[in-house]
């Protein structure tokens, strides 16, 4: 597995179990140090999901949508089956809907799929 990171012991209904944290894992951030307020950010967001440049930098570690989805298709085919019962927890809500659209057969990264993330994605939060 990539990088595990170990957190401390956690009693869940009464038994003890270890977590690890994947590094592959980590969320596909919103740009948080452009020192914008609110109302800038959101629209520096919106305007970077409308133009759908693969390619373009997003978020604090200027990781491309095409560098967020290799990451993500890297999961599935490299680590997911180290997971027992490939049961996983997900603490970020854009990876996890990345992943679910993978899982829904949307593997083909365009400009296409890009804007149809962000809709699925709006849709998925929106519920």
């Amino acid at each position: 597995m990539k990088e595990l990171r170990q957190l401390p012991n956690f009693i869940v209904k009464g038994f003890e179990k270890k977590y690890d944290i994947c590094d592959i894992i980590s969320e596909f951030e919103r740009p948080k140090s452009l020192g914008m307020n609110k109302d800038k950010a959101n629209e520096y967001v919106e305007e970077y999901w409308s133009k759908s440049n693969l390619d373009a930098p997003y978020g604090s570690n200027n990781e491309s949508f095409k560098q967020f989805n290799n990451r993500v298709c890297s999961f599935i085919d490299n680590e997911l089956q180290n997971y027992p019962d490939k049961t996983i927890i997900f603490g970020h809500g854009t990876w996890f809907a990345m992943l679910c659209f993978k899982f829904l057969g949307y593997n083909k990264v365009n400009e296409y799929n890009m804007r149809k993330f962000r809709r699925f994605s709006d849709w998925i939060f929106s519920a």
